[in-house]
């Protein structure tokens, strides 16, 4: 019975709607007009620029097992670790690619690939998560002309490719797209929350994981029906091995 109440508590570290957590898994976009050497950041609405929906008092764990404490956010134009110190100046943290977790509060963010992503529910080893990416489409300095250029003379990058000291020449405007999607972590990988992902980290329940999914016409884009299949997935996990 312990061990059942236990779990529960585990897997109901679910969203509340402070923690920034969105219900349907959905893109944003915009742009915005820079000239050399313009902070890219300060142009950015900070719900766009940033994964959490303040710095918040957090605790980082390392990949070696040393922790620290501090007041911290998750910039996403390159996925740096920024902190607050204590005469309120916001300032990158050294060696973040050794970040292996921050509990920012009562939420739970993980590095995989070189990129944060925010635990959802946890079963075991198991978790679902929301995962965001921004990106921008860089202009062209041979296009020859102000304003946007046209597609074929912009590249789709990842900001933290860009030279943020660049000199464009000129004033442009720039499109950004802040990407949406949930996905499933083993503890060491992540991958899209789909029907197939759901099947190949819970085999032992492989045939009642369907029949819930195709029951309850589950939208793989909509959290409360992810969360729901999530934890219908642990639950009927756990009941299995009890049996055994």
């Amino acid at each position: 019975m312990y061990r059942k109440t236990l779990l529960l508590c585990l897997i109901a570290l679910t969203c509340v709607p402070d923690s920034g957590f969105l219900s349907l898994a959905q893109d944003r976009e915009g742009s915005i007009r820079v000239t050399s050497r313009d902070d890219m950041l300060r142009k950015l609405p900070e719900s766009v620029s940033y994964l959490l929906p303040a710095f918040t008092e957090s605790t980082l764990v390392y990949a070696n097992g040393s922790s620290a404490d501090g007041k911290v956010n998750i910039c996403l134009l390159d996925n740096s670790v920024r902190f607050i110190n204590p005469s309120g100046d916001t300032l990158l943290l050294a060696n973040a690619d050794f970040v292996s977790s921050v509990m920012a509060g009562d939420t739970l963010l993980i590095q995989r690939d070189g990129q944060f992503v925010k635990c959802i529910s946890l079963y075991g080893d198991l978790s679902l998560c929301e995962r965001r990416s921004f990106t921008f489409s860089e202009p062209d300095e041979d296009a020859g002309y102000s304003g946007i250029p046209a597609t074929s003379t912009a590249k789709q990058v990842r900001v933290q490719s860009v030279d943020y000291a660049r000199t464009y020449g000129r004033e442009v405007e720039i499109p950004w797209k802040l990407k949406t999607e949930y996905v499933l972590d083993d503890g060491s990988r992540t991958i899209p929350a789909r029907r197939s992902s759901f099947i190949k980290l819970f085999p032992e329940c492989a045939d009642q994981v369907r029949a819930f999914i195709k029951e309850h016409s589950v939208d793989f884009k909509d959290l409360d029906d992810l969360v729901g299949l999530f934890q219908y997935c642990a639950e009927t996990d756990m009941s299995l091995k009890d049996k055994q």
